[in-house]
């Protein structure tokens, strides 16, 4: 029940006016007494009234014309009404409960009964007006949310939900109010009072209610801004303003806080509702919706006058190939023309049928795609840099198996930026050029193992007759010192032995057909001998 309610009881009985405000009295409801039906109205207008007793004894007729008043008034939807009377049979009842009474009750008050009768009206009076605020707050949300997503400026509509709210919840001030991420500067893009506010700036330093919003993430409700810590070092100048209450809102982007909507009161407010905190942060979150949506909105607008604008120039730049298409085509070497951001603006047959694209659709295609992501940094360098362009560069192109080589040289072409490159499929002759790199190689591969063959028998021939005439005088020697002591014998051995080795190298050499290399001393390499010969393992014997 609410402690500012009243009970009014049409009566003029005394007694029964103590015997109710007796049994209310423990209760937040007020009594108050009339014995003027006309005044009633009037009365219920200057007070909030919940429940209206009437009197059965001032008379059947007037109790019935004043329920049909009460139900036509302003509050008639909000009051309820309860009859006192002596007796009650069926008829009664049923005359009364049918001519807007919403119940009957005896006027011998038993306080405990009494005040249950009365509580059930109020309970139902109260769920009937939060349901009737629920359908209320639905209906605004719905105009509101309406209003953020349908047609119009953004700024139009803001204003016209800034209104909404103030007269929702009688605001004296309702604005929105943009943030910077550093929390320093803010933006109102909107005020209930002033229809051309759309980009106010103001300084945050002189609205610390704000920086606590985006620092917290909370809606701040502040009931007296003269009581609050929050304002003290900026109330001096908020004396000059009407301003006793103020609650704000965050509106939020994901992790971020973009700015609040702001709600000034010039009446102290005490308290606010449930219902009005989460009617609040549901349009400051519906508004955040709008601003991204206007973000999305604006972006795809300046895209499509991007989009455009290439489109425009292309079409101008198409005039100015014009002319020459005849001998693009004609062209025996492939030839696309690209825009100064890269993309296909021409290209004839030969050229689309070199990048794998039918000519139709190869138009509006960055070109760079078509390059293997190795080769675009090269390309870059072709098209944009002058002392790159009318030198022929390699390119691959196609799928891993069936590459093809292109030869592409660039040039420009006219005033407009336009690149003119010039494709000429050298598959063929690069791989015929490694053919070539190869056979090459090979021919001298041969030559070197032909010279050393011959350099290896003449060393071979050369050699062998001083080495024979060596082994025979040896031989000669050991048959003339048959007397002589073992020391010179084991050194005729020795050279015999040696002279054996040498006589098996040069054979070796006489027979080389192929050579493998060897390490020698550090970095030098000689031939391996002993790789290229069968004559290894005999020369093994021999050495043992």
């Amino acid at each position: 029940m609410h402690d500012d309610s009243q009970v009014l009881l049409v009566t003029d009985d005394e007694v029964l006016s103590n015997e109710v405000s007796a049994a209310l009295d423990s209760t937040n409801l007020r009594t108050q007494r009339t014995d003027d039906p006309l005044k009633t109205i009037q009365s219920m207008r200057e007070e909030i009234t919940r429940l209206v007793l009437l009197d059965a004894k001032l008379g059947e007729q007037a109790i019935l014309k004043m329920c049909g008043e009460l139900r036509r008034s302003d509050s008639g939807s909000q009051i309820a009404i309860l009859v006192l009377v002596t007796d009650v049979d069926d008829e009664l009842a049923t005359t009364l409960l049918n001519s807007c009474a919403d119940d009957v009750v005896f006027r011998e008050i038993k306080p405990w009964r009494f005040r249950t009768r009365v509580a059930a009206q109020i309970r139902r009076l109260e769920t009937t007006h939060d349901l009737a605020l629920k359908v209320r707050d639905s209906d605004t949300l719905i105009a509101i949310t309406s209003r953020l997503v349908g047609a119009g400026e953004l700024s139009d509509n803001l204003f016209t939900i800034t209104g909404l709210l103030s007269a929702e919840l009688d605001v004296t001030r309702c604005s929105v109010v943009l943030v910077r991420p550093e929390v320093d500067y803010g933006l109102v893009i909107a005020s209930s009072d002033d229809p051309l506010v759309r980009d106010l700036p103001i300084d945050l330093k002189r609205y610390p209610e704000i920086q606590r919003v985006v620092k917290e993430r909370q809606p701040l409700v502040i009931s007296d801004v003269t009581d609050s810590k929050l304002h003290e070092e900026v109330l001096p100048s908020l004396r000059s303003v009407e301003l006793a209450s103020m609650a704000l809102f965050p509106i939020a982007r994901n992790e971020d806080i973009i700015g609040v909507i702001f709600l000034r009161f010039a009446k102290m407010r005490s308290s606010f509702q449930d219902r009005e905190l989460v009617f609040c942060q549901t349009v400051a979150n519906a508004t955040a919706i709008a601003l991204r949506n206007n973000e999305i909105l604006e972006s795809l607008r300046a895209k499509t006058q991007e989009v455009m604008q290439v489109q425009n120039q292309a079409e101008s730049q198409l005039r100015a190939l014009k002319p020459y298409e005849g001998f693009f085509r004609g062209s025996v070497d492939g030839m696309i023309v690209l825009s100064d951001t890269g993309v296909v603006l021409f290209a004839n047959p030969k050229g689309a049928s070199m990048l794998g694209m039918p000519e139709s659709s190869i138009r509006g295609y960055l070109f760079s795609e078509r390059v293997a992501p190795n080769e675009r940094r090269q390309l870059e360098a072709l098209t944009l840099n002058p002392d790159q362009q009318g030198r022929a560069v390699d390119f691959t192109f196609g799928a891993a198996g069936s590459e093809a080589i292109i030869a592409i040289s660039a040039g420009g072409l006219g005033e407009d930026g336009m690149t003119l490159l010039t494709m000429r499929d050298v598959t063929e002759e690069r791989i015929t050029s490694r053919r070539l790199i190869d056979a090459q190689a090979r021919l001298i591969e041969h030559e070197k193992k032909s010279a050393m063959m011959e350099v290896a028998g003449a060393a071979a021939h050369e050699l062998n007759q001083p080495l024979t005439s060596v082994m025979a005088s040896t031989t000669m020697l050991r048959r003339l010192m048959t007397d002589i002591t073992d020391s010179p014998l084991r050194l005729i051995k020795t050279i015999e032995e040696e002279s054996e080795r040498m006589a098996s190298i040069i054979r070796r050499l006489s027979k080389l057909t192929e050579y493998t290399t060897k390490t020698y001393v550090g970095k030098a390499r000689i031939i391996d001998l002993d790789a290229v010969s069968d004559e290894g393992e005999f020369d093994t014997e021999n050495d043992q």
